[in-house]
């Protein structure tokens, strides 16, 4: 299966401005952050202990789209209307909850969801079939590491962090029994969101607006 790099779109004759939200809704200060339930405060390693204030405001230079590039939240996930939200019913996605959000758009309060997806680990990737490499901070190659576990990644890693370096793999292998997941992402491997061949064959079919996608061509 084909697996691609998922992304909010950047053309501007879509969106019409990146990032598409406001940092702060009217009638908010950034003091709103410092709340417990804050958006800021999310992360990709645990649920919130309480639903998260999920509250947007979309620039007025920005284009309304199904799925929403937001410059204010601090986890992994997807910022997407209810007709993404039917979609992704139909398809696999890493451990995740989908919260309910809120989208003002010209003083019209418009219901989205925040799909919160949950890494805490590698075990979809088959390390000692997989190749990683050393790399700076612009992704240039600096040399070949041989990588046989997850314990392997993180030794390197720590190395590598001490130069200001970075792992990365050049081939990713999934192991058989998790190649069917349609949504999933690599923490600290690899930050983007990666997306199935049907899964974007879906969001291209049911002419979803405000995403991008390029061919993750390292996953096998």
């Amino acid at each position: 299966m084909k697996y691609f790099i998922l992304s909010n779109s950047i053309d501007k004759e879509v969106i019409g401005k990146y990032p598409q939200c406001k940092g702060v809704p009217k009638g908010y200060t950034f003091d709103w952050y410092d709340n417990t339930n804050s958006m800021t405060n999310l992360n990709n390693k645990e649920y919130p202990k309480e639903n998260p204030d999920l509250i947007f405001e979309l620039d007025e230079e920005a284009k309304l789209t199904d799925y929403i590039k937001p410059s204010n939240i601090s986890a992994k996930g997807l910022l997407i209307n209810e007709k993404i939200k039917k979609l992704i019913e139909n398809f696999n996605i890493i451990e995740h909850r989908i919260y309910s959000a809120t989208l003002f758009s010209n003083k019209q309060a418009l219901n989205y969801y925040w799909l919160h997806l949950i890494k805490k680990d590698h075990k979809e990737v088959d390390f000692e079939n997989s190749d990683f490499i050393q790399t700076d901070l612009f992704y240039d190659k600096i040399k070949t590491v041989y990588v046989n576990s997850v314990e392997d990644y993180h030794q390197h890693l720590d190395k590598a962090r001490k130069d200001v370096n970075l792992i990365i793999p050049e081939k990713l292998i999934l192991k058989e029994e998790y190649r069917q997941i349609d949504i999933l992402f690599f923490p600290l491997m690899h930050q983007s969101l990666i997306a199935s061949e049907r899964f974007i064959r879906t969001l291209k079919k049911n002419n979803i607006t405000g995403f991008e996608y390029e061919e993750a061509s390292f996953i096998s």
